[in-house]
C-alpha cells in the first residue's frame, strides 16, 4: 500500500516538474519549496473593499460596461437619424476658360471667368421608408437593453468571484493556524513515542504511527499555506490587480532550498 502511494506520487511530480517545464520553458530544478515555517499573516482588507475594487478595476466589468454605454449611443445615433436635421451648409465655384483663335486681337487670348458663393441652411426631413429606420432603433434598443444585462451579470459574477477569494483566503489563514498547532500536537506525540520506545513503553508500531502522523500533518499544512498563496492571486485576479507585483509578494514566501 505505501509503496503503491510512494509511486502514484512520483508520478504525480514527474508530471508537475514537466508541466512546469512546458509553461515557464525554465529548469524544473528551479522550482522550489515553501519552507516549514514562515508567516502568511499578513494584513487583508475587508471584504467590501475588495468588492469595490472589483467594480471599479476588473476588466470584466469595465469591457461590459463599455459595451452597455456603446449600445445606448447606437439608440441615440438610429433615433437622431431618424428625425428631421439642420445643417448649415456652403459652396464655393470658380470657372476660368482661356483659349485662342481667329477672333482674338493679336496675341492676346480670349478669356474668360465666373464664380459662385453661397452660405445656407439644408433641412432634412425623413421620409417614409417602410418601416427600415423604425426596425432599426428597435433592434438597437432591444441590444442595448440586453448589453445592459450582460454588463449586470458580469458585475454580479465578478463580485461572487471575489467574494469566494476573499472567503478562501480568510478561511485558508485560519486552518493554516489550526494545523501550525496540530504539527506542535504532532511533534511533542513524536518525541513521547520515540522516548517510550528507547524506554520500553512503547512498541515500533507507536513509534511508526507518530511519525505517519506527523507527515501528514505536514503534507496538509504545506497543501493549505499553497491555497492561501493561490487565494491570494486569484482575488488580485477578481479585482484586475493580478499585475507583477501581485506575483513578486507571493514569490517571497518561497526560499530556495538549494542555499546552504
Amino acid at each position: 500500500m505505501v509503496a503503491t502511494q510512494v509511486l502514484a506520487s512520483q508520478d504525480a511530480l514527474t508530471l508537475s516538474n514537466a508541466a512546469y517545464v512546458d509553461i515557464t520553458g525554465l529548469p524544473a530544478e528551479q522550482a522550489v519549496d515553501l519552507p516549514m515555517s514562515f508567516d502568511l499573516v499578513q494584513a487583508l482588507p475587508p471584504l467590501e473593499e475588495w468588492l469595490s475594487r472589483a467594480q471599479s478595476d476588473s476588466p470584466q466589468v469595465i469591457q461590459a460596461r463599455l459595451a452597455a454605454d456603446l449600445a445606448r449611443a447606437d439608440v441615440a445615433r438610429h433615433g437622431a437619424v431618424a428625425g428631421a436635421t439642420l445643417d448649415l451648409v456652403a459652396r464655393a465655384s470658380d470657372d476660368r476658360i482661356v483659349g485662342s483663335g481667329p477672333y482674338a486681337n493679336g496675341s492676346d487670348n480670349a478669356k474668360g471667368s465666373s464664380g459662385t458663393r453661397w452660405v445656407g441652411l439644408q433641412l432634412n426631413v425623413p421620409l417614409f421608408t417602410g418601416g427600415v429606420r423604425s426596425s432599426q432603433e428597435r433592434e438597437s434598443m432591444a441590444l442595448a437593453d440586453r448589453a445592459q444585462s450582460q454588463s449586470e451579470a458580469v458585475r454580479v459574477d465578478v463580485s461572487r468571484q471575489t467574494r469566494a477569494a476573499w472567503l478562501a483566503v480568510s478561511t485558508g489563514l485560519a486552518r493554516v493556524r489550526a494545523l501550525e498547532q496540530a504539527r506542535l500536537s504532532a511533534g511533542k506525540r513524536l518525541d513521547a513515542s520515540r522516548t517510550g520506545f528507547e524506554v520500553g513503553d512503547r512498541t515500533v508500531l507507536d513509534l511508526l504511527d507518530a511519525e505517519r502522523a506527523l507527515q501528514t500533518v505536514d503534507v496538509n499544512l504545506q497543501q493549505a499555506r499553497h491555497a492561501v498563496l493561490l487565494g491570494r492571486l486569484n482575488l488580485a485576479a477578481a479585482c484586475g490587480g493580478l499585475d507583477e507585483a501581485a506575483l513578486s509578494a507571493v514569490n517571497l514566501f518561497f526560499a530556495d532550498q538549494s542555499l546552504p
